[in-house]
């Protein structure tokens, strides 16, 4: 009874633990595309303001950028020279501090643009409106950042398709070996019923419900994993509600289950086939 309980739980674990990966890199190539839009809504636009504007100019300009259909109303903040001379000084330290006579800054408004105008045409639009608002004398960005998010996002998307393919594979050849290994204990079974005249889905049958419970009891315990995980990036990431899609996830457990009922279906199809009808010699 230890034997199979042994047998039973390693074929468990390994069909877990495929299901597992699977379904993580299910979920970060599905959320891929919120990840970038992300990204770039959070890339900073500095506009750089007049010296010497009251505070109700400041409110003014800040009106004005609000009003542009591109940019994100609720990111538009006020950032004086002072507090950045402050931010400096607190991460240079004391050895480092400048006075305020010293200060090299300007007083700035920051804001972010929606995702679908981070690219030269749309940034350069973006730069052109804002630069005619009374009191701003400039808008600086990193220019090549939105070439730099893309890049590395094509990047993340061919490396994912890439483990995909290899994960594939060699979830088949474990969950097929590992089913073979348990079935293997199982081969005279196999036998037996031949010589009592059972058919051949008479005999594949029972495998095969079991590899059918085997499936359900691995994406059980996968998506409990995967659940674990996921409220765990809840508590450390801000964006995770932002990222997070229901319906991915979802559509990811779906296709766990699908997959594991394929793999283990199809693995113990072939392994049972090995031995049906075959010579008394290749029982031993």
């Amino acid at each position: 009874m230890l034997k199979w309980n042994s047998r039973k739980f390693f074929t468990l674990f390994s069909v877990v633990l495929v299901l597992t990966l699977f379904g993580i890199y299910g979920i970060t190539l599905l959320h891929t595309s919120n990840m970038t839009k992300i990204l770039k809504e959070n890339i900073n636009l500095i506009a750089e303001l007049d010296a010497n504007l009251k505070v109700d100019q400041v409110v003014k300009i800040k009106q004005a950028i609000g009003q542009l259909e591109q940019v994100k109303t609720e990111t538009i903040r006020y950032i004086s020279k002072s507090e950045a001379l402050i931010e400096m000084n607190n991460e240079l330290g004391s050895s480092a501090m400048l006075s305020e006579s010293d200060n090299p800054f300007n007083d700035v408004i920051l804001f972010n643009v929606t995702a679908e105008f981070v690219d030269i045409e749309g940034l350069q639009n973006v730069r052109s409106e804002v630069e005619i608002i009374n009191g701003i004398s400039e808008l600086s960005y990193y220019e090549k950042i939105y070439e730099y998010v893309g890049s590395n996002v094509r990047k993340g998307i061919n490396v994912l398709l890439v483990l995909g393919l290899i994960l594939s594979f060699f979830a088949f050849a474990l969950i097929y070996s590992t089913i073979q290994l348990n079935l293997y204990a199982d081969r005279f079974k196999i036998r037996t019923m031949e010589l009592v005249g059972a058919n051949w889905a008479q005999i594949r049958k029972p495998f095969i419900a079991d590899s059918l419970r085997l499936a359900l009891q691995s994406t059980i315990v996968s998506v409990l994993i995967l659940s674990f995980l996921l409220i765990l990036l809840a508590t450390q990431f801000t964006h995770f509600k932002k990222v997070f899609n229901f319906g991915y996830v979802s559509l990811v457990v779906i296709c766990m289950f699908v997959f594991s009922v394929f793999i283990t279906q199809l693995a113990s199809y072939m392994v049972v086939n090995r031995y049906l009808g075959a010579s008394k010699s290749k029982f031993y």
